[in-house]
Protein backbone atom coordinates (compact mmCIF):
# COMPACT_ATOMS: atom_id res chain seq x y z
CA UNK A 1 0.00 0.00 0.00
CA UNK A 2 3.33 2.29 0.60
CA UNK A 3 4.14 2.36 -2.68
CA UNK A 4 0.36 3.71 -3.98
CA UNK A 5 0.44 6.23 -1.04
CA UNK A 6 -2.89 4.79 0.11
CA UNK A 7 -4.74 6.69 3.25
CA UNK A 8 -7.02 4.34 4.61
CA UNK A 9 -9.90 5.87 6.78
CA UNK A 10 -12.53 3.29 8.81
CA UNK A 11 -16.41 4.43 9.32
CA UNK A 12 -17.73 2.06 11.63
CA UNK A 13 -21.66 2.15 11.02
CA UNK A 14 -22.26 -0.07 13.70
CA UNK A 15 -25.42 2.34 15.41
CA UNK A 16 -26.90 2.78 12.23
CA UNK A 17 -26.95 6.69 12.54
CA UNK A 18 -23.59 7.75 11.76
CA UNK A 19 -22.70 10.07 9.10
CA UNK A 20 -20.90 7.52 6.93
CA UNK A 21 -24.31 5.98 6.32
CA UNK A 22 -25.63 8.35 3.32
CA UNK A 23 -21.82 7.66 1.37
CA UNK A 24 -22.53 3.70 2.09
CA UNK A 25 -26.15 3.70 0.69
CA UNK A 26 -24.66 6.12 -2.57
CA UNK A 27 -21.98 3.52 -2.93
CA UNK A 28 -24.20 0.27 -2.28
CA UNK A 29 -27.47 0.56 -2.38
CA UNK A 30 -27.74 -3.12 -0.94
CA UNK A 31 -26.20 -1.58 2.44
CA UNK A 32 -24.02 -4.72 1.85
CA UNK A 33 -20.84 -4.22 4.71
CA UNK A 34 -18.03 -4.61 4.75
CA UNK A 35 -17.58 -2.47 1.74
CA UNK A 36 -14.31 -0.80 0.71
CA UNK A 37 -14.32 2.21 -1.40
CA UNK A 38 -10.96 3.43 -3.43
CA UNK A 39 -10.92 6.47 -4.36
CA UNK A 40 -7.68 7.41 -6.52
CA UNK A 41 -6.97 11.20 -8.05
CA UNK A 42 -6.92 10.15 -11.87
CA UNK A 43 -10.45 8.27 -11.67
CA UNK A 44 -14.33 9.97 -11.28
CA UNK A 45 -15.91 6.85 -9.41
CA UNK A 46 -14.26 4.53 -6.60
CA UNK A 47 -12.86 1.31 -7.42
CA UNK A 48 -15.66 -1.21 -4.83
CA UNK A 49 -14.91 -4.34 -3.11
CA UNK A 50 -17.40 -5.73 -0.93
CA UNK A 51 -17.33 -8.25 1.15
CA UNK A 52 -14.60 -10.57 2.50
CA UNK A 53 -11.60 -10.55 0.21
CA UNK A 54 -8.01 -11.50 0.42
CA UNK A 55 -4.96 -9.51 0.23
CA UNK A 56 -4.24 -9.88 -3.29
CA UNK A 57 -7.58 -8.90 -4.25
CA UNK A 58 -7.07 -5.82 -2.49
CA UNK A 59 -3.80 -5.52 -3.79
CA UNK A 60 -5.10 -5.77 -7.28
CA UNK A 61 -8.09 -2.79 -6.65
CA UNK A 62 -5.62 -0.55 -5.65
CA UNK A 63 -3.73 -0.81 -8.93
CA UNK A 64 -6.74 -0.52 -10.71
CA UNK A 65 -7.54 2.44 -8.70
CA UNK A 66 -4.06 3.84 -9.70
CA UNK A 67 -3.78 3.08 -13.22
CA UNK A 68 -3.45 5.79 -15.40
CA UNK A 69 -6.70 6.97 -17.39
CA UNK A 70 -6.98 5.26 -20.99
CA UNK A 71 -6.31 7.98 -23.61
CA UNK A 72 -9.04 7.54 -26.00
CA UNK A 73 -8.40 6.95 -29.74
CA UNK A 74 -10.18 8.76 -32.32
Amino acid sequence: MKDHAVVMIKADVTDGDEPAIPLLNQLNPAGAIPLTAIYAPNRKDPVLLTGIYSKAELQRAVEEATKPPEVARG
